[in-house]
């Protein structure tokens, strides 16, 4: 039961009424004095306002202020069927839309088309309704798709390439859909279908068992079958491999939590599917050392030198890194002065002759009472006085595990965090090299990768590469790739193994788009690199 004033309304609605036409104004005023008129001699009629009408008038009261602002066309429409029917039809589309996959993707008038036969047909079982309401029910789908439509939460999104998520909001700005909420919905069925809870008395934990192999699928979560009935799709089209990424994503972070095949999976779809991704992290720069040499996919081109008097013997490569090693038991180039300025000399010789190499590095000194962080810094700003008619010389301080009674200057996380806060307050060039060659048990950062990882963290730009010679097995089940609030995950198809504590540590530093070096010291063979370096890639990264 409508008031007067909306009465009025809906009939200058249906007749095109044009108040402010004045060549029409004197049978204007004739069609509103009717209007009133029919209002009530017709339409309110004693017999009909009944006690039921009148509960009815009332519950549209309490929410006809929201039911204008939430839908402005269509309010009337909804008023007037509530009043004929006794049903909301604001209430069944939420509904409906609520349980729909594929409603955040719905933009235009026949999508919402699709929702309105649902509610009228299937929900009221209206099959008879005329074609008029039928398209003001969807009207109404679209006023209530443009109210819930949110814009895709980007922390919801930390480890999606940019690429990916500018895909993502831009289709929301110009389609006005949802992208990464559809993919919530495509995946919470599959994990309906593929997963299942469990909870172990015996151990009092939670579990959660996977019963699909997700890993190097060419059709992973059946996205073929979906992408082809929807390839038409002007935010879709052409963007299956980027609708997997978040697929996958989602299955990873959110469902399994378990997100240590991502890093591999992204750089299968950048070699594989030719993936333009922005971001791309974990990059490895493969140094050559004498001696061994890398399986054939990784190129390199960068020799490592050592050098203990700053001469070098001739090169095969024109891209080099130099290391100036210490002379044994003592620190020449860092506690005497004339062997110093003896090495320098060299060095210039060596870069007339070679160029620069592409990283000076300084192993760290030995720490005593006249050698501290100060002592250092002040013994490379020496270092850059002498080089400054050279072009940018890139420096770095290694770190170094204590092999004697000795303690290296630059040794544990907080020597590392020291070395830092000098080098950001005094806003220097100098980076740091990680030693994390391993060969007795004894290298203090491999011993406490929790607190490396704690310590690097957002710090990562200031490493520029690493040492390494061998990774732990897989296995183990302390992550700290992710904290995750199922006890453990079970996969029914196949044994994927979590990685162990150093490789997952391994991965969070690497976790930036800074390339680091990697210098695979200390390792025996050239078998023995390939290993290696097949276990870097199953930690997802990209050798350059």
């Amino acid at each position: 039961m409508q008031k007067i004033e909306d009465y009025i309304h809906t009939r200058k609605l249906k007749d095109k009424l044009d108040e402010f036409d004045f060549s029409k104004r004197s049978g204007n005023m004739g069609k509103i004095i009717n209007y009133v008129s029919e209002y009530f001699n017709d339409y309110l009629t004693p017999e009909d306002f009944s006690e039921e009408i009148l509960k009815l008038q009332q519950n549209l009261e309490k929410s006809r202020k929201r039911l204008e602002e939430d839908y402005p066309s269509s309010h009337l429409f909804i008023e007037a069927f509530y009043m004929e029917h006794q049903k909301r039809i604001d209430t069944f589309i939420g509904k409906v839309v609520q349980n729909s996959v594929e409603a955040p993707l719905y933009y235009q008038l026949s999508d919402y088309m699709v929702i309105a036969k649902e509610v009228l047909y299937n929900r009221l079982l209206m099959k008879g309704e005329s074609e008029e309401n039928l398209n003001n029910v969807a009207i109404a789908v679209g006023e209530y798709m443009e109210r819930r439509n949110e814009e895709p939460d980007r922390s919801s999104m930390k480890e999606l390439d940019s690429v990916i998520v500018n895909w993502i909001i831009n289709a929301y700005y110009e389609y006005g859909v949802n992208l990464l909420e559809f993919g919530y919905g495509y995946m919470n069925e599959w994990e309906k279908k593929h997963t299942e809870r469990t909870y172990s008395w015996d151990t009092r934990e939670s579990y959660l068992i996977n019963h699909y192999d997700y890993q190097y699928q060419d059709n992973p979560f059946n996205l073929n079958q979906w992408y082809e009935q929807h390839k038409d799709i002007p935010f879709i089209e052409g963007k299956k491999y980027f609708l997997e990424m978040l697929l996958m994503y989602i299955w990873l972070f959110e469902i399994l939590d378990d997100s240590s095949y991502w890093g591999e999976y992204t750089q299968l779809m950048i070699k594989q599917r030719n993936l333009p991704l922005k971001n791309i992290k974990r990059r490895l720069i493969p140094v050559a050392i004498s001696g061994i040499s890398y399986p054939e996919e990784v190129e390199n081109t960068i020799a490592y030198i050592e050098t203990k008097d700053g001469k070098v013997r001739p090169l095969q490569s024109q891209n080099y890194i130099l290391a100036i090693i210490n002379e044994k038991q003592t620190d020449n180039f860092w506690t005497n002065q004339v062997k110093r300025k003896n090495i320098i000399q060299n060095l210039k010789e060596s870069f007339n002759l070679y160029g620069i190499p592409e990283l000076l590095e300084l192993r760290t000194p030995m720490k005593h009472a006249s050698m501290g962080i100060q002592e250092l810094i002040s013994i490379y700003y020496e270092l850059l006085h002498e080089l400054k008619s050279y072009k940018k010389v890139n420096i770095a301080i290694r770190s170094q595990s204590r092999k004697s009674v000795k303690e290296p200057l630059i040794y544990s996380m907080n020597d590392i965090m020291k070395l830092y806060n000098v080098i950001k307050e005094m806003k220097l060039d100098l980076k740091i090299m990680l030693d994390m060659v391993d060969t007795n048990g004894r290298n203090v950062l491999k011993n406490s990768m929790e607190d490396l990882v704690n310590t690097l963290h957002g710090r990562q730009h200031i490493i520029v590469g690493f040492y390494l010679n061998q990774l732990e097995d897989w296995g183990g089940y302390h992550h700290l790739y992710q904290s995750t609030s199922r006890s453990k995950v079970y996969h029914a198809t196949k044994n994927y193994q979590p990685f162990s504590e150093f490789m997952s540590a391994l991965t969070l530093i690497l976790d930036n788009t800074h390339p680091k070096y990697f210098i695979p010291q200390k390792v025996i063979s050239s078998e023995k690199l390939e290993v290696l370096v097949d276990q870097l890639y199953r930690c997802g990264c990209r050798f350059e």
